[in-house]
């Protein structure tokens, strides 16, 4: 069914334990831990509630922060911990329509 779908439509994608990972745009990892040593992309999406460790190895770091408050608290103090560590921050509020 890939072939169906426009050719942008689709980005490849692994697990980090792939032997195919080391090839692939998009990792999937629980933790940076798991990527392989060779692998290193320049961009980090976390999904997690923690900051990961490692995190600083990357070029990018990219959070989906929630808009309820139980989202927002928690992602402010991860906001915080990347700031700490030296990470220049751009923060974009896809919520608010102009």
């Amino acid at each position: 069914q890939l072939w169906s779908v426009p050719a942008l439509s689709f980005t490849p994608h692994c697990r980090a334990e792939s032997p195919l990972a080391a090839e692939t745009p998009i990792i999937i990892a629980r933790h940076l831990d798991d990527l392989p040593r060779e692998v290193r992309p320049p961009l980090l999406l976390n999904l997690g509630a923690e900051v990961p460790e490692g995190f600083e190895h990357f070029d990018r770091v990219l959070e989906i922060i929630g808009q309820s408050d139980e989202e927002r608290q928690p992602g402010r103090q991860r906001v915080g911990r990347y700031k700490q560590a030296g990470c220049a921050g751009n923060f974009h509020d896809l919520g608010q329509r102009g």
